[in-house]
Formats: C-alpha cells, structure tokens, sequence
C-alpha cells in the first residue's frame, strides 16, 4: 500500500535479515535458493535438475516419467492411490480402499 514503510527485520544471532524475514543458515550440503535451501547435487548424485539430484540425466529424466506416471494413475484409479500411497510408507493405505469407493 502506498504510505506503508517496510522496516528490516531484526533477526537474533546468527540469522540474516532480507527485507522483512529472517533466516539461518543453510546448513551443509545446502545453499541458498528462493528464500529456501536446496541441496547441492554432488558426489554420486551430481547432475541438478530442478526437484532432485542425480547421477546421470537420463535417470532423473525417467525417474520423472514415472513420478508423473503414478500421479496420474493415482488421480485415475483407487489401485494407483493406495499404490502411491504405499510407495510412500504410509501404512493405512490399504485400509484406504473402503474410503475412496
């Protein structure tokens, strides 16, 4: 709005003020990116891609194919849900089955 003064953060030790947020440190492994830290793809997994780190980048090309894949699958049918769900440790999926009929 117009007439509003923005006033810098006063951040305790070791945080660092940008504009009016404070934040730490990103902490090893880990760099800054939009406000947020983001592993640094390395070692092994050095090839970057915007979500996920990899070793190569035909791996991570298909590793989205399937990401994609099993989403729609789980948008489409409560098999590809409780699959995902599965997938992603979450123990009552099975239990789930009576839910999403």
């Amino acid at each position: 709005e117009a007439g509003v003064e923005m006033q810098q953060a006063a951040c305790g030790p070791g945080a660092e003020a940008r504009g009016s947020w404070c934040y730490l440190p990103c902490p090893a492994g880990y760099e800054p990116k939009f406000n947020h830290c983001r592993q640094v793809c390395d070692g092994r997994f050095h090839v970057n891609a915007p979500l996920m780190c990899g070793d190569a980048q035909g791996m991570i090309a298909i590793a989205i194919v399937q990401i994609a894949a099993k989403s729609g699958r789980a948008m489409i049918t409560k098999e590809g849900l409780t699959e995902l769900m599965l997938d992603a440790g979450i123990v009552a999926a099975g239990s789930m089955t009576a839910v999403v009929e």
